[in-house]
């Protein structure tokens, strides 16, 4: 009897260290996920694999499911094969939501799967389906991250007016700038953007409602003109949208004036 008692505590204390271990790679391996690292996570989460090989089944299930997001998403960039890639990078996706694996890991996988939906794919449906995804799983997750959420909201606002959602992409961006003005010290950059892209709603491609539209690129316009440094990308963009709205209206002067800023 002394000698089971011994053996399971031996076993208890060997399994304890091992997760251990495989807790501290994996931790690792999600910050790089993070920053798009593909090549370093898939190496990760083959260690993580390696020592987890006598976990039980659910468990070396959701490890085997990681190695196989890491490889998947470090091939995506190829041409290759890039719709079975994708496919299998989704199911797999969705197989570790199915596990109930951590909200907090779900929803930056989903948001690189819109990425990847919408960057490789040119599918907007799928884009905003996991917009959708990555939000739901943001909102169950133990801490917000204020400033990716905020980005998921301006995108699925764009993908939701490209989609012709005209209601969905005007409520998005309003609850966009809300939260926004609930952020402490945000980058205000990004409100110039959700402006100009709010704007772009009222297009004539879109609603075509031009007093609308030319509001929200000059309130865009104020907020980087109040800035020392704005960004320069989103700053060229709004004036390329300010001579093209002059340019619509009859107004080329004005026109070429927004052209010369830009």
């Amino acid at each position: 009897m002394r000698f089971f008692v011994t053996i399971t505590l031996l076993f208890l204390t060997v399994f304890a260290f091992a997760q251990k271990q495989i807790d501290s790679i994996s931790n690792k391996a999600d910050s790089l996920e993070i920053n798009f690292e593909f090549e370093k996570v898939l190496e990760l989460r083959k260690q993580a694999l390696d020592l987890g090989i006598n976990l039980p089944q659910d468990s070396l299930l959701k490890l085997k499911t990681l190695k196989a997001i890491a490889e998947y998403q470090s091939i995506i960039k190829e041409s290759e094969g890039r719709d079975t890639t994708y496919k299998k990078l989704k199911n797999n996706i969705e197989l570790l939501d199915s596990l109930n694996y951590s909200s907090d890991y779900l929803y930056q996988a989903y948001r690189r799967l819109y990425i990847f939906s919408h960057n490789y794919m040119r599918d907007m449906q799928a884009t905003q389906k996991y917009i959708d995804k990555s939000i739901q799983k943001h909102f169950e997750s133990k801490k917000i991250d204020s400033i990716t959420l905020l980005k998921t909201l301006h995108s699925l606002g764009v993908i939701s007016r490209e989609l012709k959602k005209y209601d969905v992409a005007l409520k998005t961006f309003s609850k966009a700038e809300i939260f926004y003005n609930t952020i402490e010290s945000p980058d205000i950059n990004m409100l110039g953007s959700i402006y100009s892209d709010w704007a772009n709603v009222y297009h004539a491609n879109f609603l075509n409602i031009p007093p609308k539209r030319i509001s929200f690129l000059k309130k865009s316009l104020k907020v980087f003109e109040n800035l020392e440094s704005p960004n320069l990308d989103y700053l060229t963009s709004l004036y390329t949208r300010l001579a093209d709205y002059e340019k619509e209206q009859g107004n080329y002067k004005k026109a070429l004036g927004n052209l010369n800023f830009s």
